[in-house]
């Protein structure tokens, strides 16, 4: 009867290291419940993050030889667009001036999540 003191419930959540374990109380799982959703759900969202930017493209065709125009040094009616392909946030396209040289631009923005706001485009010859 002297270690009957020692199994006191409030006895062992004071004293957590006895080895003894004690479960959680019910309110204690619901916590840890909603913890564990919130990161689920923060996780989730990063990563529909590119596909978001993706959908919600704004560039149209003439926005985008617009934005390549001025770094090439050609007037916008001197640019063809001959592709143009988006993956997450970056839209690649790839014009041909009236000199018959052809450019590889990637544009950075143009998106819901950069709210419509564009980098500057970065272009190159391609070989």
């Amino acid at each position: 009867m002297e270690f009957r003191w020692a199994l006191d419930y409030d006895f062992l959540n004071n004293f957590p290291l006895l080895g003894v374990h004690v479960m959680p109380s019910p309110s204690r799982h619901k916590t840890m419940l909603k913890s564990f959703l919130f990161c689920c759900l923060i996780a989730y969202a990063l990563c529909a993050c590119s596909t978001i930017a993706e959908k919600t493209n704004f560039l149209s065709d003439d926005d985008a030889k617009a934005k390549v125009a001025g770094p090439l040094g050609y007037p916008t009616g001197a640019l063809t667009l001959l592709s143009r392909n988006t993956e997450g946030v970056d839209t690649y396209v790839t014009v041909r001036a009236n000199d018959n040289k052809v450019f590889v631009c990637t544009i950075n923005g143009g998106n819901a999540l950069s709210m419509g706001l564009v980098n500057p485009p970065d272009c190159r010859p391609r070989p």
